[in-house]
């Protein structure tokens, strides 16, 4: 499996990351025609055998992220890329209901927005998860189709592995088509994140995969995955 080698894994930059980075790889993604570009909606109707597949999802977690938005949509759309983004509905970080036109606007031009889950903090986690849904489409107007779950390290790790060998039956019972965090849906051979943090100091960085693609294999499917918060013009 020719996963990315130590020199593509070197550290290019430190948050906050420069937009042109992002521009060229979407510059490279777009114009390249092994890969094929998909979000979580439209996953089989676009994955190709013949294909390197490329999953891109920005993940809203905090406000800084909901306010820098924009920053990355409007480079995926000028790219004529769409991606996944996925928005907290729990109220700890950012009122959704502040961002509802924004988000109304980029959905009417194409961006699918879905739950981002934290229902597995709550003992009850399948009536939380039903309680987020409805939340997100009083807030939003949108009726979610994919969610995946906010990432809290080891909290709660027994609830969430639970809330995940349900997700199927969950997913289901509340009109959800998708999502990324049970293999019974899909998994990634490879991810590619914007999040990974140094030990010594905490500081988030991106890695040289964000500037050279690696030579990754077709047929499979790998995830891009970014939080607004971390990049700036």
């Amino acid at each position: 499996m020719p996963l990315p080698s130590e020199s593509e894994r070197a550290i290019l930059s430190f948050a906050p990351y420069s937009i042109r980075i992002y521009q060229d790889l979407l510059r490279h993604l777009a114009a390249e025609e092994k890969y094929s570009v998909c979000h979580l909606e439209n996953i089989f109707e676009k994955k190709r055998k013949d294909k390197i597949n490329i999953l891109l999802r920005h993940d809203i977690d905090t406000a800084q992220c909901i306010k820098n938005m924009g920053l990355l949509l409007e480079e995926d759309l000028k790219h004529q890329i769409i991606p996944s983004v996925y928005l907290r509905v729990d109220g700890e970080t950012y009122d959704l209901r502040c961002w509802k036109n924004a988000i109304d606007e980029y959905h009417q031009r194409g961006i699918p927005f879905g739950l981002h889950s934290v229902c597995y903090i709550h003992d009850r986690y399948a009536e939380s998860f039903m309680e987020e849904t409805k939340k997100f489409i009083d807030e939003t107007g949108i009726i979610p189709r994919s969610f995946t779950l906010h990432g809290l390290g080891e909290h709660c790790r027994a609830n969430r592995m639970n809330f995940i060998s349900r997700a199927k039956e969950i997913a289901e019972e509340n009109g959800y088509t998708m999502t990324d965090c049970s293999s019974r849906f899909i998994s990634y051979t490879y991810v590619l994140d914007d999040s990974s943090c140094e030990k010594s100091t905490g500081r988030r960085y991106i890695t040289r995969e964000f500037e050279a693609v690696p030579d990754l294999l077709k047929g499979k499917l790998y995830l891009i995955l970014t939080h607004p918060c971390y990049w700036n013009n």
